[in-house]
Formats: structure tokens, C-alpha cells, sequence
């Protein structure tokens, strides 16, 4: 044998190719194959039937999906010359009788112009097997085979670009990543889109061969370009660069009949949908455009920080604009803020596992899935240092091998695409198999140095590098860093320490990579881009890093405390009527709040109602309804929708809650607020530092994102703040124009704090229409006796029904329901509902069910207090009102979807319920409103 010879048996050894089998083991490789494949089905098969969380399967735009899905199941039974008239009507030579029945029919599927075709094909393939389209069992079984398919072919994939050892390592880790499990369980493209992007990729690399593909493959990378780019419409750039690959890849033999072959395979699936699409909405197109242009709108817009959210902006002209003409209105509106907007989507596509509803997998939740998930991001690091051009330390990697990588790393960049849009981790989840493969490959490499390099000093310098630019990169700014010089030293402090940490890691790495066989300037290169490339996303203080200049603190102990001075206002800023003042404090839900603290205002405890802060963002108070008797308000139906399938309710979330304050509270120059611990389930205040121009960033109480609160990266341990940022003055003596006053005063803050940090606990004055208003007029208060239950219980054990009292036009209530509740009985979460019924003049019945009551109480083995109000007005529901139900149950509704049944000797236990209603004289976000 040849010295050429052996040189291409090894290389193909190596790379998994199909040269020479001396030196390769198929059997070995089925048995990898097979066995990444067992272990990745059942670990989805137990996340989905056996482990106890909150089913998602159908939330968010699965609900789009399946009713597409169920529409594609009714063309089963065709009407008659169904397909005769749909050709006529094709080519224009139908008349328009034929053409208004055929659209008739076809009416219920015209959402398939912007889901696509694909998936809903295969949910409606999965609902007909099945028998019951309403049974998503076996389409949620079907994704799980396929993504653990899509790791036994990203272990394939590995194989070609690096060695048996790279895909082995590589299978595993997708196998068990958490980010892979929890959404196979989910009905959105991201499973199936993932499965066609690795298959296609492991066609296109065994192009890489010395005489490219056959036509048969090639059709058939064609096929699977078309099917990808019909699920994933940002694909449509990676079929466009299949384009001249597929030429480079057969440069040797017949490049342009390649490259027809390849198009006609993708012409076999794009022309029947092109058909459909004239046929069904007049129109054609290649590219699945998912409301783009509104995504690019909102994405580059700073104000809203590229998120959707309440209240809703006006969108309707930038369908009539280009990207271009949108991308310069939103810069010129701020460049700066534009520029630190799409630095920070890259982390905001990066940063997090895709887990939008914070799901946790077993015992590993969703702080240690992130931990995992950025490890991983690290090793790809280390991977396209020390693997994307170097080989073995004897052997360079093969041109068949690079081709591989560069084009893994090809499909990794194209996904900056979504930078350009609204950056979410969802939008990145198609990019993980390629990022785990470089982790792969960069974690057999380093420990290839560690255990059999001539010299381990340095793959140790490489390791302890990486392992504290991993640690100093997850530092917070304010929280982690000393305190006592403020807070511009410690985010200038942060940058430097990071960026410090980058260059140590890139150079080891580099130093590190140098014992490969490969070219020392492509080396060079690769290291440089890559420092280049981490720096702004792990070491500049982005709004994905979080709030900059904000702080927190614990307070775990029973008695300790917090104290601040809030000004109050001498004299009413405008308007002919008087004020009302509510106390705003800043919590990660209502629950910290209500029971275990103590808040006292000048010296008195408070015991009024905690109003949370998005129950105050429908302000018009605009019930809608879908067709049936449940009303809802629009933006309240939003966060109830999402937070329902993360298994927590609105008020749970990060937001302001609301305190009303009595007016003999409010007198003097300054008020004394402080906040004491009862027991040790701890609390956190959150605050900001005032900057240098007497300002500070607080969050604002009349705007939020549920995209924020659930697609955000600032929190690893939970779901983000919701609202938006302000940046507001701070004045010790009246107010600065077109800002709300904040004291600068400093008031008695926790240990280590200094002058310029301020809490978050404010106050908020509001208008009255008024003058001489009672701003709380109690007009309703029942008390309700609630027996003991268990499970199972009768409903009619368990409901309070309270007849609603007269209104008048113009009327707004403060609807009340205060208590304790202890339960026994495990994982049971006890809690209440409050509904709100009416009937119209037509004798329809119409019910509201307040996503504001307490429907999920946590931490009950004693008892626990619950006092949660929210704005009603009552003449805007449709009807007139009848009725107010209150029920009382142990296994809530939020958690109903959970696969495991609460045990049935749970029991819960209520006691001092009240129900109270007030009339509101202004609403405390109406116009005229001031924070001090």
C-alpha cells in the first residue's frame, strides 16, 4: 500500500467517508447511530408521557398549526370536478361562479400562505392516523422519533466533518440537551425544521467527495431545500447558496446539469404550492413571509427595544414600505439606542435555551439548563479555535473535512439573519446541532491535548482561561460587583474585567490549536473573529445582560428591612381636579408581597390591596369575545394565554404593584416607606443608580411586552421584567419638563448601599376628575365561608355566588378578594377564581374570568395571605351584570394540562374570605399621572 494510499484510508477514518474500509468500522457506526437514537427517544417519550409539568403542546402559534392542520383534514372528501375546476381556475378560464365556489371551499386554509405547507401536512397526516383530531398524542410522539432521529443524524454529520469520536460525543450531547427535549413535546416547526436542516446538511457533505454527488442525491438535496425553506422562511438564503456550492462540489463533472437536477428537485415541491397559492389568494410565492415587514418594524424599533407589547403601536403603513425605508426611520430616531439594540440580539438569540415558558426537564430547571446551554457555547469556541481548520496532531484535516465545517459554520452565521428582526432564542434553536458539533469537536480536541499532547501546560492554560472567562462573563454589573464606588466604576470595571478574560481565553486557545496539523495564518484569523465576534455580546452592558445601572438585594432574614424617603408633591401639578397617591413597589409577583412582609408608610401598616400593575394596561376596557360567552380583555388575554402554559397566572409575573394610600399618609416634604421581613422566604429589592446627570432608568407602569417577559435573556432563574425602560429625572424639588420626578434624596438602604442608588419603591400621583371625591368608596362586602376540600370535590360544594350591586355610566370599580388558605396533600396548589357573568338584551349569557384572582398559591403548608384587586368598569361589559361567582379549588386550573394527576388526598383549607368592591373616582393611570 501506497504512502497516498494510507493518507486516504486515515483521512476517511477520521472523517466517516466511504473511501477505503480498511481503517473504518460500519457496524461501530450503526451501533453509534442506533444507540444516540434509543437514548434520545426515550428520553423525549418520558419527558412527554411520564414526567409531571404544564403540557405546552398546543400554546402559542400551535394553535395556528393545528387549525390548519384540521382544515387540510376536510379536503379528504372533495366535491365533484374539485381538481377541473381548480385547473381552470389556475390557467383564468374559469367564470367567476366557478372561481367564488372553488375559493368558498378553500377559504378555511388561506392561513397555509403564512404557516406553510409542511408542517401542517404532517399534524394532519398525524391527526388522521390518530382518529381524533382533538388527540395530539401522536403527533407529539411523532416529533419525539423525529428529534431523536435528528441526533442520530447529527452524529452522522459528525462523522464526515471530524471523527467517530466528535459524533459519538456530539450525538450524546443532543440527545440529552435539554432545549431539544422540551420542545419536541411542542406543535411548532422548530422540531421538524431542525430534523430537515440536518438531514439536508448530511447530503450536501457527501457532496464534498472527490466527484461531488449523484443526481439522485442531488434531486434530492433539492426535495429537502424546498421542504426546509417552506417551514423556515429565513432558509431561503441557505437555497440560495446551495446554488454555486452544489457547482463548486461537481466542478469535475457536469456542473450545470447538477445544478438543473438539483432545481428540478426543488421545482417537484415548490410548483404544486406555487399552483395552490395562485389559486387560493391570487398570488405566488417562494418565500413563506410570516408578516415581515411587522416583524423588521417592531424589531428595530428602540422604544419598544425591539419587542411586541402593550399599549399597541400603529403598524399599518410598513406593509407599503420597504426594509430599507423602515430601517432608516427607526435609526434616525436614535442611533445610538439602535446600534445596542441589535448588538444585543445576538445574545438574545444565543444566550438562552429555547424554553419560552421556563419548563424544567426532571430535576434539571431552567437555571441549570442554561448553565448547560452556555457551556455548550463556550466549547463551540473552543471548537472553531482549536477545529474548524486543523486536523489531528499528525494528520491536517482533510479538503473533504473542511468543506464540512465551513459549511456547518456556514448555516451557524446564516442565522444572523434574525438580527435584523426580533432576536429570539426560538429563531436560533435551528442553529444548535451545529453549535453542539463544534462543542463536540472542541471538547475531544482539548482533552486529545490534556491526555495525550507532548506538552499539558498549555491545553491547561486553555482550560482554566475558558473556565474563567465562562464565570467573569456571567457576572451581573450591578449585583455582583462591590458597591462602594457606584455604578458607572462598575459597569466600566465589568467591560474591563471581561474583555480581559476574552483576550487570556483566546490566546491560550490559540497557543493551545498551534499542536494541530493545519495553516498557523487561517488559525490566526479564526481566533481573531471569533474574539472579535464575542466581545460585544459577553462583555459590553447590554439591555439582554439586563437593566443597566440596576441592582438588587436579598432580604432573607425575619426582621430585616428596608427603608427609603419618597418626596411627595406640595402642590398639585395641573388639573382642576384632586389627587389619589398609591405606593408602587417593584416584585417578582404578588406572593412576596402579600404574605411574609410588612410595608408600613410614616410609620403605619399598610392593609390595603395589591393592584398588579398589567391589570392596568387595558385602560379602555374593551372586552372582546371569540365567538362564544368568555369575554376578555385584549392585553390581559395575552399574558393569560402564555403564563397559563408555563403554569403560573399573570400576576406572577415580574411587574409594579399597586398599593391605594390614604391622603392623611401623604403630608410633609418627605414620607418614610419600609419594608420588613416576617419569615424567611426571602424577598428582593430591585433599585437603579442615579447617573451623573440626576437621572436613572426605572421601569415604566403603563407599557409591557409578554415577548419580553418570556423570550427575554435578562433572568436565568425565571421569567424577565415585562416592562419597557424609562429614563426618568431625578429632582429633589419640583418637576423637570416632560420627566416625572424622582427623589435624590438617599434614603436608609441595605448594607453597602451608597447615596445614589435608589429602590424601586416609588409613588405614583393621580388625577381625579373630582376635587372633592372619596378616591375608595366601599359600595359591596361579603364575606364568604369556604369549607375544607379535597379531591375530588363537587363544583357546587365549592362556588359562592354574590349578587353585583347598581352602577351608573362611567362607574369603575376596585374589585377585591383577600383571605388565607394553608393546603395539605404535596404538590397540591390551591386557589380561587372570580367570574363575572351578565346577560344582554337578547338573553345571551356572557361571563368574564378574572385572570387577577389568586388561582395558584404557592407555598401553603401554612398559612398564607392573599389580597389581590384589580379596575373593573362595569358599564363597558357587555350586558348587565348579574352575578359574581367566586370558586374555590384545590387542583387549579392553570395546572389541569399536567400530565400526572394531583394525589386525591389533598386537601386545602380557606379561611377569613372576603370579597369587597369600591368605587375608583379615577382610574391610576389616567391622564395627568406622576411618579416621585
Amino acid at each position: 500500500m501506497s504512502n497516498q494510499q494510507l493518507l486516504s484510508n486515515t483521512e476517511n477514518a477520521l472523517s466517516g467517508g466511504t473511501g477505503s474500509t480498511s481503517l473504518s468500522y460500519p457496524w461501530r457506526d450503526m451501533a453509534v447511530l442506533s444507540g444516540v437514537f434509543v437514548l434520545a427517544l426515550c428520553g423525549r417519550l418520558w419527558f412527554n408521557f411520564v414526567d409531571n409539568h404544564v403540557s405546552c403542546a398546543a400554546a402559542g402559534d400551535a394553535w395556528e398549526y393545528l387549525s390548519n392542520a384540521r382544515s387540510l383534514l376536510a379536503l379528504t372528501k372533495l366535491p365533484d370536478n374539485f381538481w377541473g375546476d381548480a385547473w381552470s381556475c389556475l390557467t383564468g378560464i374559469a367564470p367567476a361562479s366557478v372561481q367564488a365556489h372553488l375559493l368558498a371551499f378553500i377559504q378555511p386554509l388561506s392561513g397555509l400562505s403564512i404557516s406553510g405547507p409542511v408542517y401542517p401536512l404532517f399534524l394532519s397526516g398525524c391527526l388522521l392516523l390518530s382518529g381524533n383530531v382533538f388527540d395530539l398524542q401522536l403527533p407529539v410522539a411523532a416529533q419525539c422519533v423525529l428529534s431523536a432521529l435528528t441526533c442520530s443524524l447529527i452524529c452522522l454529520l459528525g462523522m464526515s466533518a471530524w471523527s467517530p469520536r466528535v459524533a459519538l460525543a456530539a450525538g450524546v450531547a443532543a440527545a440529552i440537551y435539554p432545549g431539544f427535549i422540551i420542545n419536541s413535546g411542542r406543535l411548532i416547526t422548530e422540531t421538524s425544521a431542525l430534523f430537515l436542516v440536518v438531514l439536508l446538511l448530511v447530503a450536501v457533505a457527501r457532496g464534498f467527495r472527490p466527484y461531488g454527488g449523484s443526481f439522485r442525491q442531488l434531486f434530492c438535496v433539492g426535495i429537502l431545500a424546498c421542504l426546509l425553506q417552506f417551514t423556515r422562511s429565513a432558509m431561503s438564503l441557505l437555497s440560495l447558496c446551495l446554488l454555486p456550492l452544489v457547482c463548486l462540489q461537481n466542478r469535475r463533472r457536469k456542473p450545470l446539469l447538477s445544478l438543473l437536477v438539483l432545481l428540478a428537485g426543488f421545482a417537484f415541491i415548490a410548483l404544486p404550492w406555487l399552483a395552490w397559492q395562485k389559486v387560493a389568494v391570487g398570488r405566488a410565492s417562494l418565500v413563506i413571509d410570516r408578516v415581515s415587514h411587522l416583524n423588521f418594524s417592531v424589531g428595530n424599533n428602540v422604544g419598544r427595544e425591539g419587542w411586541y407589547g402593550v399599549p399597541y403601536a400603529d403598524f399599518s403603513c410598513v406593509e407599503d414600505k420597504s426594509l430599507t425605508k423602515l430601517l432608516k426611520e427607526n435609526f434616525r430616531q436614535d442611533p445610538c439606542g439602535w446600534v445596542e439594540l441589535t448588538f444585543s440580539k445576538i445574545p438574545r438569540l444565543a444566550k438562552f435555551p429555547w424554553n419560552d415558558f421556563r419548563s424544567s426537564v426532571g430535576p434539571v430547571d431552567f437555571h441549570l439548563q442554561v448553565v448547560v446551554h452556555q457551556a455548550l457555547l463556550l466549547l463551540a469556541a473552543w471548537g472553531l479555535i482549536l477545529a474548524l481548520i486543523p486536523g489531528s496532531r499528525e494528520i491536517p484535516a482533510s479538503r473533504q473535512q473542511i468543506g464540512c465545517r465551513l459549511l456547518i459554520l456556514g448555516v451557524i452565521a446564516l442565522h444572523l439573519l434574525y438580527v435584523a428582526f426580533i432576536g429570539q432564542p426560538r429563531y436560533f434553536v435551528t442553529a444548535m446541532p451545529f453549535v453542539i458539533l463544534f462543542s463536540a469537536a472542541g471538547l475531544v480536541s482539548l482533552l486529545d491535548l490534556l491526555f495525550h499532547g507532548p506538552d499539558r501546560r498549555t491545553p491547561l492554560l486553555a482550560l482554566a482561561s475558558g473556565i474563567i472567562f465562562f464565570l467573569t462573563a456571567r457576572l451581573d454589573f450591578m449585583g455582583d460587583l462591590p458597591t462602594g464606588h457606584g455604578g458607572t466604576f462598575n459597569l466600566i470595571a465589568g467591560v474591563l474585567l471581561k474583555g480581559a478574560a476574552l483576550v487570556a481565553f483566546i490566546i491560550f486557545a490559540f497557543r493551545a490549536a498551534r499542536a494541530f496539523k493545519g495553516s498557523r495564518r487561517a488559525l490566526a484569523a479564526v481566533a481573531t473573529a471569533c474574539g472579535i465576534l464575542i466581545f460585544p455580546s459577553a462583555c459590553l452592558p447590554l439591555k439582554a445582560h439586563g437593566r443597566t445601572g440596576q441592582w438588587q438585594c436579598s432580604l432573607d432574614k425575619p426582621g430585616e428591612s428596608v427603608t427609603q424617603w419618597l418626596p411627595t408633591p406640595q402642590k398639585a401639578p395641573g388639573g382642576a381636579g384632586g389627587r389619589q397617591y398609591y405606593l408602587m413597589i417593584d416584585s417578582r409577583g404578588w406572593q412576596p408581597l402579600a404574605d411574609g412582609l410588612t410595608i408600613r408608610v410614616g410609620g403605619r401598616q399598610l392593609s390595603g390591596p395589591l393592584i398588579p400593575g398589567i391589570a392596568l394596561m387595558d385602560r379602555e376596557n374593551r372586552f372582546e369575545d371569540h365567538g362564544g360567552a368568555e369575554v376578555f380583555l385584549p392585553y390581559e388575554y395575552i399574558f393569560n394565554c402564555l403564563t397559563s402554559a408555563a403554569g403560573i397566572t399573570p400576576a406572577e409575573l415580574r411587574q409594579w404593584f399597586l398599593i391605594p394610600l390614604r391622603s392623611e399618609l401623604v403630608d410633609g416634604p418627605l414620607i418614610k416607606v419600609e419594608l420588613s421581613k416576617e419569615d424567611s422566604r426571602p424577598f428582593t429589592v430591585f433599585g437603579s443608580s442615579v447617573g451623573q446627570d440626576g437621572r436613572m432608568i426605572i421601569p415604566g407602569p403603563e407599557r409591557a411586552s409578554w415577548d419580553k417577559a418570556f423570550y427575554g435573556v435578562e433572568n436565568d432563574r425565571g421569567f424577565n421584567d415585562c416592562r419597557y425602560d424609562e429614563l426618568m429625572a431625578v429632582s429633589a424639588g419640583g418637576l423637570e419638563p416632560g420627566s416625572q420626578a424622582l427623589d435624590a434624596r438617599p434614603g436608609a438602604m441595605p448594607a453597602g448601599s451608597v447615596g445614589g442608588r435608589q429602590a424601586f419603591v416609588r409613588l405614583l400621583s393621580t388625577c381625579l376628575a373630582d376635587r372633592a371625591a372619596s378616591h375608595l368608596s366601599e359600595i359591596l362586602s361579603v364575606p364568604i365561608k369556604v369549607e375544607s376540600l379535597a379531591l375530588p370535590a363537587k363544583p357546587s360544594d365549592c362556588i359562592s355566588v354574590c349578587t353585583i350591586p347598581s352602577y351608573r355610566r362611567g362607574d369603575l370599580w376596585l374589585v377585591r378578594i383577600r383571605g388565607q388558605v394553608m393546603s395539605q396533600g404535596g404538590s397540591s396548589l390551591p386557589g380561587l377564581t372570580l367570574v363575572i357573568n351578565s346577560v344582554d338584551k337578547a338573553g345571551v349569557a356572557h361571563s368574564y374570568d378574572c385572570p387577577w384572582a389568586p388561582r395558584a398559591v404557592r407555598r401553603t403548608d401554612s398559612w398564607t395571605r392573599f389580597d389581590l384587586a384589580f379596575p373593573f368598569a362595569p358599564d363597558k361589559f357587555p350586558g348587565k351584570l348579574s352575578s359574581l361567582q367566586a370558586k374555590f379549588f384545590v387542583a387549579s386550573p392553570v395546572l389541569a394540562q399536567m400530565t400526572r394527576p394531583l394525589p386525591e388526598c389533598s386537601k386545602a383549607e380557606f379561611k377569613d374570605v372576603q370579597l369587597e368592591i369600591s368605587s375608583l373616582s379615577g382610574h391610576p393611570l389616567a391622564d395627568g399621572w406622576q411618579i416621585y
